[in-house]
């Protein structure tokens, strides 16, 4: 299974996602995304300073949220490998 499948059906799929992004672990490109969910280099980047926990990007991210493809999310969870959250409307 592609990562772009893998996106589309086991994570937007499910139902329990509306938009969805595989990036590098080196935050320099987008391996999926959901259609139309395009990141931002500096958003990759964030995010992975956030999962590798670097600085005080972690207590920034839940206090402020994060911004992915252009809008504000409130974090919700930061696991190991994944950074989830739900959009300000």
């Amino acid at each position: 299974m592609s990562w772009q499948a893998y996106v589309d059906s086991s994570l937007v799929g499910s139902g329990h996602l509306d938009k969805a992004a595989i990036i590098s672990v080196a935050g320099d490109s987008v391996w999926a995304t959901s259609t139309g969910f395009t990141v931002k280099p500096e958003e990759m980047k964030n995010l992975v300073a956030i999962l590798t926990q670097s600085g005080n990007v972690v207590d920034k991210a839940h206090a402020d949220g994060i911004h992915v493809a252009g809008e504000r999310y409130v974090v919700t969870r930061i696991e190991d490998r994944s950074v989830y959250g739900r959009q300000v409307c």
